[in-house]
């Protein structure tokens, strides 16, 4: 969860006791995000490398409040911090040139692969100023090896539409990633609703188990990757 400037991001780890323990300092997000008023904030795989990244999308809310001497200003850095796979992260450090030097006052971030290329981009909206469209380029493939992955849609037939409130999981290799389909997320915002799944090298998935809110389960197999698939609730019988 982001928050006010001076208070650091709080993270919490779930374990299965049905207890959250305080991971800030842990992860490192700790001294990083007391230097930012954070408004949109989310999680998303920004290397398809298969561990969840977080990006911050941070400003102030007074501008006549503005005092060098106290480290405050109102238009404030974005910020993504990149998971070393343990939970771990370090923030993106971009040149002079990049999105990520530009102050601005940010509030609303949402995500989607709006190019089709596998990755995900994001959207954010700004107070009383533009709208800024960023393409991933993290995965430029003449520095960064390929990076496979999964883009699963889901329609539900008995369940709403979208699948929302589903939770997907996608085997592999004896281990397994999940994602659930949610409204709502960020600062007055809505990502896709597309789930993207980040493979790194793994070049064959074994199955993509799907529990509806309707209480349906759908295991589904033969899934090719990099590309996008529409997964029909009931239809795995077919597979």
């Amino acid at each position: 969860m982001g928050n006010f400037q001076n208070e650091m991001f709080s993270v919490y780890r779930y374990f299965h006791d049905g207890f959250f323990s305080d991971y800030s300092e842990i992860s490192r997000l700790g001294s990083e995000s007391l230097k930012v008023l954070t408004f949109g904030l989310f999680l998303f795989d920004a290397e398809l490398d298969g561990d969840l990244d977080l990006f911050a999308v941070n400003g102030h809310i007074q501008v006549e409040e503005k005092d060098d001497n106290k480290g405050f200003e109102f238009k404030q850095l974005p910020q993504l911090f990149l998971n070393d796979g343990n939970g771990v992260f370090d923030k993106l450090k971009g040149n002079d040139e990049s999105v990520f030097s530009s102050p601005i006052v940010g509030r609303g971030g949402a995500y989607a692969d709006y190019d089709k290329d596998g990755d995900l981009d994001i959207l954010i909206t700004t107070n009383n100023g533009a709208a800024h469209l960023w393409e991933n380029q993290l995965l430029d493939q003449s520095t960064q090896p390929s990076m496979n992955y999964l883009r699963v849609a889901l329609r539900g037939t008995a369940s709403n539409r979208d699948g929302i409130g589903s939770l997907i999981v996608l085997f592999f290799q004896g281990n397994n990633i999940s994602h659930r389909i949610r409204s709502g997320s960020s600062y007055l915002s809505q990502s896709e609703k597309v789930a993207t799944f980040g493979l790194s090298n793994i070049s064959v998935v074994d199955s993509l188990k799907v529990y509806w809110p309707s209480g349906i389960v759908d295991n589904f197999r033969h899934i090719t990757i990099n590309k996008e698939t529409v997964f029909i609730e009931g239809e795995s019988m077919a597979n």
